[in-house]
């Protein structure tokens, strides 16, 4: 039987897209460039560690040559994927709990 890879930790969801820009050695600028977005408006994202919709994550992940992806809890996982948290640094809950 193969040993199964170990599972990666998780992180924020900003956490895994900071390592994610490190890895791809991309600038503050040239992934807001990437994404059609300021400099500044990029770095103040990553400076904030705040929630972000899952389209701009989605977004700031392809123009970093990686995808979001659901997949099923447990693994397996790729080498090199990394699992998000499910933080919510702000004040947004998901509401309807009991």
């Amino acid at each position: 039987m193969t040993p199964r890879p170990p599972m990666p930790e998780r992180a924020h969801v900003m956490a895994c897209l900071e390592q994610a820009r490190r890895r791809a050695g991309s600038t503050y600028e040239e992934l807001a460039s990437a994404c059609g977005v300021t400099k500044q408006a990029m770095s103040r994202r990553f400076d904030q560690e705040r929630n972000i919709s899952v389209g701009a994550a989605a977004e700031i992940a392809e123009a970093l040559g990686y995808e979001l992806v659901l997949a099923p809890k447990g693994g397996p996982y790729a080498r090199g994927a990394m699992r998000v948290a499910p933080i919510l640094a702000d004040k947004h809950r998901l509401g309807g709990r009991r």
